[in-house]
């Protein structure tokens, strides 16, 4: 066995980055996903994306490194056909989130039986 040192950790951190594309996809939908809910700003995606992609590395990076029988390759297509599905039901999810929601929440408003409300009454 090899010794480990930074420099084999970085360089197969590094490796991974940019042979594995699968799990930058799904950090680029993922980042988009908690944008639309609000968790992500706009000014911040840019640092939701680095953070998420460096864990995404170091976190294949160990998978390698100390488990070596795991499929890389194997675990970077799922991460892309999940990144890929992801895609394309994120203009559903969107109508779902932010068109959909709030007419289906304005249609049942005043339903008595789905949901119950104290602001009507006096605080005594």
């Amino acid at each position: 066995m090899e010794t480990v040192t930074i420099e084999s950790l970085l360089y197969l951190i590094f490796a991974l980055t940019v042979a594995a594309p699968g799990a930058t996809a799904l950090v680029v939908v993922l980042v988009n996903i908690l944008k639309m809910f609000g968790v992500v700003k706009d000014g911040a995606a840019v640092l939701w994306t680095n953070i998420l992609n460096v864990l995404f590395a170091v976190t294949l990076g160990v998978l390698a490194f100390f488990f070596p029988a795991v499929n890389i390759g194997g675990l970077d297509e799922f991460l892309n056909s999940l990144s890929g599905t992801l895609t394309a039901f994120l203009p559903l999810l969107a109508i779902l989130v932010k068109w959909l929601a709030p007419l289906m929440y304005g249609a049942v408003r005043g339903v008595p039986l789905l949901g119950y409300t104290h602001s009507g009454k006096g605080a005594g």
